[in-house]
């Protein structure tokens, strides 16, 4: 399953997922940011591969998030979400992170323009 997160535009603590590939799941919903693995995504501008996520409550079991980062080419830019992708195996990305994050490179810089020009308008 693939996530779009965005920072919540009305609370600073909390992350909004605008867009989900499961229909099941409520969506827009907003979630605290302070240990989501999107956030430290977003924070420190890395991909963020969790292999054995441990939560009885989910069903997934890895986790490979992709920051959405806008470069404005003079050394600034802004963070403007993740992306995340879940499966329900552990260790599902294993030897994939560096494949899947050069294959979906073009698509993550699509949605980077189209969040900054949603930003502009």
């Amino acid at each position: 399953m693939a996530n779009l997160l965005i920072p919540d535009p009305v609370d600073e603590s909390k992350l909004r997922v605008i867009r989900r590939t499961d229909f099941d799941r409520r969506c827009p919903a907003s979630y605290d940011k302070a240990d989501m693995h999107a956030w430290k995504a977003i924070h420190s501008g890395r991909v963020v591969y969790v292999p054995d996520y441990k939560d009885p409550a989910k069903e997934y079991r890895s986790i490979l998030c992709f920051p959405l980062y806008f470069d404005d080419g003079r050394g600034g830019g802004i963070s403007l979400g993740a992306v995340t992708i879940d499966h329900s195996e552990n260790g599902a990305f294993d030897f994939l992170e560096t494949k899947l994050t050069i294959q979906l490179s073009p698509y993550l810089r699509m949605l980077e323009l189209c969040l900054m020009l949603q930003r502009r308008a």
